[in-house]
């Protein structure tokens, strides 16, 4: 017992790690969502994934904007050395079918990266068979990576700056607000006067409000209550930026109710109140509660004040607010809603 004791605590002492790890070892899991540049600068990939984008996803876990080879090299004077740099491995044996795949792999990352920057074709690109014997007739030459700045489909005029980071502030687009807000406001006002919006609160850029759906627009429900007297379904329409690219969105929101979608029971009923009701874009913010996920409807068009109308604001109105109203009538009648966020 005290030799065990012994032994346990010297390799304690020898095995002992600093506060993040030296290395780390890891299955596809990390290839997608982790930022591992922080304290990384080399990466070994031990098994060739087949498709470049696989290759970058998981080289892009480290090379990253604020990582370590950055943070070292920011300010330097000079040009760094090759060594210096993020090293990428991809360990094999020369003497077997690996190199014929690390080979295949290398080849087709250069291609992948001149095809993105210059348009080339990809036409000739190479199937996932290798043929080994014809392969090993080849000249086993080594596939150095892309030297240099490689050309964009987009030229960028040299005296501008941009690739030194000098940019203007007559490189940026600001948008003439004060004229987007005074369109908006046009328009909810044309809103107003077809239906009797109930306003709630709002901003220069955003609208919330309510709306009394009655009978016509909820029909082909089967809540006979809801239909008969109707229900203030609330909604909210407003302005914001696309995700991708510089166009402004007006976007419309309402509300269905809270459900819980883990049950069969709320699933079905949603299903049979969409089977044949048109295209609905139905959006869920899971789990605001307990057992509950806020599903909602949601619609949203590019806006511009010089093309964007009334009539494209009402259909996009239209086709958000009284689905909702339709949906929640539904889940109403059959006892599923809830009735609070806990």
């Amino acid at each position: 017992g005290r030799m065990s004791g012994g032994v346990n605590q010297r390799l304690v002492r020898q095995f002992r790690m600093p506060g993040f790890p030296l290395v780390l070892v890891t299955t596809d899991v990390l290839q997608e969502g982790e930022d591992l540049h922080t304290f990384c600068r080399r990466i070994a990939h031990y098994g060739i994934a087949w498709t470049p984008s696989a290759i970058e996803q998981r080289t892009g876990r480290v090379d990253r904007i604020g990582g370590l080879v950055q943070r070292r090299l920011d300010g330097s004077p000079e040009l760094p050395p090759a060594e210096d740099l993020i090293q990428v491995y991809y360990p094999h044996l020369r003497d077997t079918v690996e190199l014929l795949q690390v080979r295949r792999v290398l080849r087709r990352l250069n291609r992948f990266l001149r095809f993105i920057h210059r348009g080339e074709s990809a036409a000739g690109t190479d199937g996932r068979a290798i043929d080994a014997a014809r392969a090993m007739l080849d000249e086993l030459e080594d596939m150095p990576p892309i030297q240099g700045e490689l050309e964009s489909a987009f030229p960028i005029e040299p005296r501008s700056g941009w690739l030194e980071g000098a940019l203007g502030a007559d490189a940026v687009t600001v948008p003439d607000w004060e004229r987007q807000y005074r369109h908006l406001e046009v328009l909810w006002r044309g809103l107003c006067e077809h239906h009797p919006i109930k306003l709630v609160s709002g901003s220069r850029h955003l609208r919330c409000g309510e709306l009394r759906v009655g009978p016509a627009e909820l029909a082909g429900t089967e809540a006979r209550d809801t239909a008969a007297h109707g229900r203030m379904q609330p909604f909210t329409i407003g302005l914001r930026s696309q995700v991708a690219g510089d166009e402004i969105l007006i976007e419309c929101e309402s509300t269905v109710g809270l459900v819980d979608l883990q049950a069969d029971a709320v699933v079905d009923a949603l299903m049979n109140a969409l089977d044949g009701g048109g295209a609905v874009k139905l959006c869920v913010d899971p789990r605001v509660g307990k057992h509950q996920d806020r599903i909602y409807v949601r619609r949203d068009i590019l806006f511009d004040p010089d093309a964007t109308r009334l009539a494209d604001v009402r259909a996009m109105f239209g086709s958000t607010l009284f689905p909702a109203a339709r949906l929640h009538a539904a889940l109403e009648d059959a006892g599923l809603l809830g009735t609070s966020v806990d």
